[in-house]
């Protein structure tokens, strides 16, 4: 479903009625193939690449057969793939692609899902664009060795920002205490490496989402369903730690909330409250320009 946020005095998210053949800025399972609805949550990852206006889908349907669809941002229409030419050995079988996010440079990050217990080989895959090929940039352990229990799985979240050299690919583990951010190794953009942090927050509570704040500091957040608090952290890539800044408890950010965007240019922080029951899912808006108060609720 695709919003769109009006500037006024009140800010308020509104359909994008041309985006689908709905009429409400949806498309819904069943209009493309690529959007199924049985139970098996094959479509997992989606974001929306600045360089061309195109929301880019990773569709895991027929597991051997994965497609990452290319979506008109404004119609809703499916004009193409990425080339998925080359997945590599690691992770799940069943999810090697999972998450994805796109650069300020329309490079697009995809990276694979870790569940086993014991091994963790985490790819980041990298297109320089739309209609670049497959590069696998990262390939190994985020955890560089650390000991820390419960974080072998990784894949659940991925944020990144900057482009060329500068790039920040974020990823964080599902559960445990660590997070890591990979860079490139040169101007090349062929290669990566991970630079572990170790995160001053309960286990798993930025396990959820992340996303980058302004400077060196990340929001995230745990799983929804135990009802956890959002957190800002700032992170030392030398020191290899990212310490809390500021908790914003359930009181002050839903405690259910699963998914996070956040827009820096606006202060904006947007997040799909994901509520009890049969109540449908709620998408917020937040203005976010005073971190040291919590998000402050617009829509």
């Amino acid at each position: 479903s695709l919003l769109t946020g009006k500037v006024g005095s009140a800010q308020q998210l509104t359909p994008l009625t041309s985006f689908g053949t709905n009429g409400d800025g949806t498309i819904r399972p069943g209009d493309e193939a690529f959007l199924t609805n049985d139970g098996n949550r094959y479509q997992r990852g989606l974001a929306f690449n600045p360089a061309t206006g195109h929301l880019i889908m990773v569709n895991r349907s027929p597991i051997g057969a994965e497609t990452i669809n290319i979506i008109d941002g404004l119609t809703g229409t499916n004009v193409g793939t990425l080339d998925t030419c080359c997945p590599a050995f690691g992770g799940s079988s069943s999810f090697l692609y999972n998450q994805i996010a796109v650069a300020a440079d329309g490079a697009i990050y995809v990276g694979n899902l870790t569940t086993s217990g014991t091994v963790v080989t985490f790819n980041l895959y990298r297109w320089e664009s739309e209609i670049n090929g497959q590069t696998l940039v990262y390939s190994g352990d985020p955890r560089n060795g650390s000991p820390a229990a419960g974080s072998t799985r990784w894949g659940d979240t991925i944020a990144v920002r900057g482009g060329g050299i500068d790039t920040e690919v974020l990823i964080a583990a599902q559960s445990g205490t660590l997070a890591a951010i990979l860079k490139p190794s040169d101007a090349g953009m062929a290669a990566f490496t991970a630079t572990t942090l170790t995160v001053s927050v309960p286990p798993g509570g930025i396990g959820a989402a992340v996303a980058f704040g302004h400077g060196n500091t990340i929001y995230g957040k745990g799983v929804s369903a135990a009802g956890n608090a959002l957190y800002l952290l700032g992170y030392d890539l030398g020191t290899g730690l990212a310490t809390n800044i500021q908790t914003y408890g359930i009181s002050q950010f839903p405690g259910r909330v699963g998914a996070l965007a956040v827009q820096l240019a606006s202060n904006r922080l947007a997040a799909i409250d994901m509520t009890a029951g049969s109540s449908p899912d709620i998408i917020r808006l937040y203005d976010i320009s005073t971190p040291a108060n919590p998000p402050a609720f617009l829509d």
